[in-house]
């Protein structure tokens, strides 16, 4: 069986690439696209993302696993905005919608001299993460897509604002304060996406 869902998804990108037309200035006319995430911070987190695009807007969803000191994972739907261009690259602005769960795991931080080993979240008896507290938010910015036949590297750069949304104790809650500068809910927010567009 999964033989025949990567030949029906090799027989689905082969079509999408036969049809996709490339206008007069070098673009390519896609429908759907295939990226990775942050693909040099891959130590940290990880994840991918699936595009729908009709004319100049994206319908984007992404999936983004966590391994650092808040460990989890955030889904993501993303509504792309392209200007108009008589380049091949294209800038764009986004919104976002996002859920995830986070848990922490001061040992991660042990590097910086924190030897408090601290876990909040469920793990299992080998002490790898399983959940945490939920947390939801959105965000806005811009970015720029980068177009290479049938690859793309795009980045962005916005704004975010997140809050946990499980009935975590307080303490717990004060826990998550780093969470919002240099974790998964950070205010500032900076993206690198690479991938196939079909």
């Amino acid at each position: 069986m999964k033989k025949l869902y990567i030949l029906c998804l090799i027989f689905l990108c082969t079509f999408q690439i036969a049809n996709a037309r490339v206008d007069e200035y070098g673009r390519r006319h896609y429908k759907i696209a295939l990226g990775v995430t942050n693909p040099l911070s891959a130590y940290t987190k990880y994840g991918g993302q699936f595009e729908e695009r009709n004319g100049n807007v994206s319908y984007v969803f992404s999936y983004t696993k966590y391994t650092g000191a808040y460990p989890g994972y955030q889904t993501s739907f993303e509504l792309q905005k392209y200007f108009r261009t008589r380049s091949k690259h294209q800038y764009y602005m986004y919104f976002k919608g996002l859920l995830g769960d986070a848990g922490f795991d001061s040992r991660k931080l042990s590097i910086y001299g924190d030897q408090s080993n601290i876990l909040i979240g469920n793990y299992d008896e080998n002490l790898k993460y399983l959940s945490g507290n939920a947390y939801g938010g959105g965000g806005l910015g811009f970015g720029k897509r980068y177009n290479f036949g049938v690859l793309f590297i795009r980045w962005n750069f916005g704004v975010k604002a997140c809050a946990i949304i499980s009935d975590a104790p307080i303490e717990e809650k004060n826990i998550y304060r780093l969470m919002y500068v240099t974790g998964p809910a950070s205010i500032l927010e900076f993206n690198v996406h690479m991938g196939l567009q079909l």
